[in-house]
Parts: C-alpha cells; sequence; structure tokens
C-alpha cells in the first residue's frame, strides 16, 4: 500500500508558490500570467501537473492507498481536480491515425512493416476494444482508500480487489461482479475470523 501523503504536499506546496509568485510579480492578476514567458512559473506548474499524475496512478486501477488523517479534505480536493483534469482524456483516435499512417507508409515502400500491422489488426480485435472507454472507467473507479491505522492487509483480498476493477475497466462486467461477491466474502471472514469456516456468503452476512 502506498501512502500518498507526499504527493498531496507535493502538489499543494507548488500550488501555494505559484500563487505566492502571481501575488508578488503580478499583483494577483492571473491573467497577466504567462506560463511560457516566465520559467519559475511554469516549474510549479509542471510541478503540480506530475503531482496530479502520480496521485492518479497511486489512487486508481484497484491500488489500495492510505492518507493521513490531517490529509484527508486535501485528498478529497485533489482527487475531484485530478478527475476534472483527465475527464477529456482520449487516444483511440490517435491509435486509429497511427495504424493509418503506418500502413500507408509500409504499403508504398517507406518504411518495413516489422509486424507492427498484424500487431494492430491483434490489437483492435481484443475483446471489448475502446481505449476511450477503459480511461473513463479508470477514472470512475479508481482505488480503496485504505484507513492510516491499518499496517497489514491481506494479500489475498488485495489482488481480488485489482482483479474486480480490472474486470470493470475492461468491460468483463459479469466477471466483475462475480469477484465482487469473492471479495466481499474474503473480507467478511477476514473481519469476524472465519477464515476456517465452510458457511456461504448468505449465511455469512
Amino acid at each position: 500500500m502506498e501512502n500518498v501523503d507526499e504527493i498531496i504536499i507535493r502538489f499543494y506546496k507548488a500550488n501555494i508558490e505559484l500563487s505566492e509568485l502571481v501575488d508578488e510579480k503580478y499583483a494577483g492578476n492571473w491573467e497577466n500570467l504567462r506560463l511560457n514567458d516566465d520559467k519559475q512559473a511554469s516549474q510549479f506548474r509542471d510541478i503540480m501537473e506530475y503531482a496530479i499524475s502520480d496521485f492518479h496512478q497511486a489512487t486508481s486501477g484497484g491500488k489500495l492507498f492510505q492518507v493521513t488523517n490531517d490529509f484527508v479534505k486535501l485528498y478529497e480536493r485533489l482527487n475531484e481536480i485530478t478527475e476534472n483534469y483527465f475527464r477529456k482524456a482520449n487516444i483511440e483516435g490517435l491509435i486509429n491515425h497511427i495504424e493509418e499512417d503506418w500502413g500507408w507508409k509500409t504499403d508504398e515502400g517507406y518504411v518495413d512493416d516489422h509486424g507492427f500491422m498484424d500487431g494492430f489488426k491483434i490489437f483492435f480485435s481484443l475483446p471489448n476494444y475502446g481505449p476511450d472507454a477503459w480511461i473513463k472507467r479508470s477514472l470512475l473507479i479508481r482505488g480503496a482508500r485504505i484507513s492510516p491505522t491499518i499496517t497489514k492487509f491481506p494479500k489475498n483480498i488485495e489482488s481480488a480487489f485489482k482483479e474486480v476493477c480490472s474486470c470493470f475497466i475492461y468491460g468483463h462486467f459479469i466477471a466483475a461482479c462475480a469477484l465482487s461477491r469473492s471479495v466481499l466474502e474474503f473480507c467478511l471472514k477476514e473481519k469476524y475470523n472465519l477464515n476456517d469456516t465452510q458457511l456461504p456468503l448468505k449465511e455469512i452476512i
């Protein structure tokens, strides 16, 4: 489990420093700020963008993570910023463009194929193919925030939860539902020391 406190601190520290710079050099007028012309401001902005990317990686895809109680409000706000930041993310059109461009170049003999076109065909025929939908569902499902008081977490539950999230992201919804049932059962057995029982989930509940 990753503690994302450092990422949160990095983002807000750069945010505060950028605000102070705008107050000092531009009298608080953000409209006068031109990142391309102000190297220091651009560096602060880059730090914030890298922090947003790291935050998303640490808190999505079924990962388990922790946030110190004092930073929960900051985490919630950064979570909103991250979702808005990546909301317009898309890649499917770019992939199609690359495939078409490479196909034209190989057909005309400008480049050797090296098996890339076959790779594209396999990629496009994958079950539930849809990169943009994968991105949107990865923003929707995220990860699970675990209490900072928990120092150890059962690996079987963590692995199963990651698989649930992966199934959902890649459009295997029936499998996600079935695995979610298993995760619930694992959690209840762990919580109430029932790991040796053969009781069905309904009875455990």
